[in-house]
């Protein structure tokens, strides 16, 4: 594939440019007119034969344009594409949005919500796995004489709030002492750890006179559910159904099955996202889950600590790749740098 020859490349390459732009098969006389190339049309015409004989581009129906295939997409990918270079003022503006959110949480709907916004596709952001994440504090709030609140603070700014009913008012002065207690017995545990080790860890307290310490031990299970399940954002759902791909009534069917299925797309980036790779691109047939046939997925692992997270972009594959690789780099790198 390396051996194509420089007209080849350039020819490809316009005529997945054009493809992006337009959503239409690409003729010679197209390319010609629009590139001003000094190749006749017909030379044109027969480079693209013999791109379409290596698989690189096809003839749909009785069409007299071609379209790139997966492996054409690939290959513009990874030898013929040249990034865009993201702007610095949008750099400094998407920084300033996220750093004035409330917490990990908000900054990671945001983000989600610019990178969406911005690419004009579906953007995803998978949280890291709670269960992985370090308890850095917790304390406790009493709301009334039988209610108590949790509060769950984690490494990078991730906090968790859970309300449980208590037998009777416990005081100011008492809470403190077995906040002291807990934190000195869990603080810089993960969650997965302080739910299988919990009752061990306080075993000398279990009878303590409020009764707090035993009701944590029965409910340790339901107190940390924030660990069972990955959240999910999504965001840009209108412009890809609005992509020209998806007008059919079968495509589009696809694409409404799909988003109302998110555990379907934390299997997928699980799977799509094990390797070191800075920015992640899959392609059409290249997805294991065959219903992403027709999309390309571009995704990127951000770091929370010592876990990480995914952000990512879903979209036809006649996605502009050379804007939406960097956008997704920058918002991946800037999410890492906030969460550090």
């Amino acid at each position: 594939m390396s051996q194509l020859t420089e007209r080849e490349k350039k020819i490809l390459k316009f005529v997945i440019h054009d493809f992006i732009e337009t959503a239409h098969p690409i003729g010679s006389k197209f390319v010609s007119k629009l590139h001003r190339l000094e190749e006749s049309p017909a030379t044109i015409r027969n480079t693209m034969a013999n791109l379409e004989c290596i698989g690189l581009i096809s003839h749909p129906h009785t069409s007299a344009g071609r379209i790139p295939t997966d492996k054409g997409y690939r290959y513009y990918v990874d030898c013929l594409m040249e990034l865009k270079k993201f702007p610095k003022n949008k750099q400094v503006e998407i920084e300033q949005q996220l750093l004035s959110s409330q917490d990990a949480e908000e900054m990671l709907r945001v983000s989600s919500k610019i990178l969406g916004t911005i690419s004009n596709q579906l953007s995803i952001v998978l949280l890291p796995k709670f269960s992985k994440i370090i308890l850095e504090r917790l304390e406790l709030v009493s709301i009334s004489s039988s209610k108590l609140m949790v509060v769950i603070a984690l490494q990078s700014g991730f906090i968790k709030t859970i309300m449980i009913e208590i037998r009777n008012e416990i005081s100011r002065s008492y809470l403190h002492i077995l906040e002291s207690f807990l934190n000195e017995r869990l603080s810089g545990l993960t969650l997965e750890e302080i739910r299988t080790t919990f009752a061990d860890r306080v075993i000398d307290m279990q009878d303590e006179a409020s009764g707090l310490i035993r009701i944590f031990i029965n409910s340790v299970d339901t107190m940390f559910d924030v660990v069972k399940k990955e959240k999910i954002y999504l965001n840009g759902t209108s412009s890809i159904v609005s992509q020209p791909e998806f007008f059919n009534g079968k495509n589009f069917r696809t694409v409404v099955d799909l988003l109302n299925n998110e555990d379907m797309f934390i299997h997928v980036l699980e799977i799509e996202n094990k390797n070191d790779k800075s920015v992640n691109v899959i392609i059409g047939e290249e997805n294991k889950d065959k219903r992403f046939s027709e999309f390309s997925i571009v995704t990127s692992q951000y770091k929370s600590g010592k876990v990480n997270g995914t952000i990512g972009i879903i979209g036809p594959k006649r996605m502009n790749y050379s804007k939406v690789i960097p956008i997704v780099k920058y918002i991946s790198n800037i999410v890492s740098k906030i969460l550090s």
